[in-house]
Formats: structure tokens, sequence, C-alpha cells
């Protein structure tokens, strides 16, 4: 019937709120990354890119301390919560980003 919600439809709407994406990005700065940070996302399960350590980037002017950008691509969204608890926790990374366009990241 029109109109009306059922429990399921409470479910299911509840496991879709916030923010939801296959794609997210975190960086990782070698002194704060574990050991085998990279052998975690290799075993992971996930498909992940990992750019090369540099420190092109620049804040407020100042070039940025030597990093990596990681990208992490699953089959299935996930919450951002689940990706700080998958991903940037256990590789120590900074901050968490949603990913619209992979390829466009990419550039």
């Amino acid at each position: 019937m029109y109109g009306k919600t059922s429990e399921s439809d409470g479910k299911y709407d509840a496991k879709r709120a916030g923010l939801r994406s296959r794609n997210w990005a975190t960086v990782v700065y070698p002194e704060s990354a574990p050991d085998g940070w990279m052998n975690y996302l290799a075993e992971s399960g996930f498909e992940v890119l990992i750019s090369p350590l540099h420190d092109r980037d620049e804040e407020n002017g100042q070039p940025k301390k030597p990093h990596y950008h990681v990208l992490v691509m699953g089959t299935s969204p996930m919450t951002c919560d689940r990706f700080i608890e998958l991903v940037t926790e256990p590789i120590g990374g900074v901050g968490q980003l949603q990913v619209h366009s992979a390829p466009r990241l990419l550039r």
C-alpha cells in the first residue's frame, strides 16, 4: 500500500543513512604508518592505489611533509565510519575523502 512504511523500510533507510561510497581516499605519512601497512592493504580484499611518496602538495604556500595518497575502491558502498574502521585506523591514515570519480582523482 502506498504511504505506509514497514519496519523493514525503516531498517533499510537507517542502513543507508549518512555518507556512503564505494571509493574513499586518505593520506598516509610514513612516520605515522605502522610497519606493514602496504601489506595490510594488499591483503584487505579492496582494490587499492597508492601514490608514490611525494611532497609536492602545498599548504599555505609551504610544501607538505612527504606522504602517500591512498585510494581504496570497494565492491559495495560503505560508510565513512566503516572506512575509518577498516582502512584509516589500521594504516595510520589521516582524514577521509569520499571519492565520486576515481578516474578524476587520478589525473
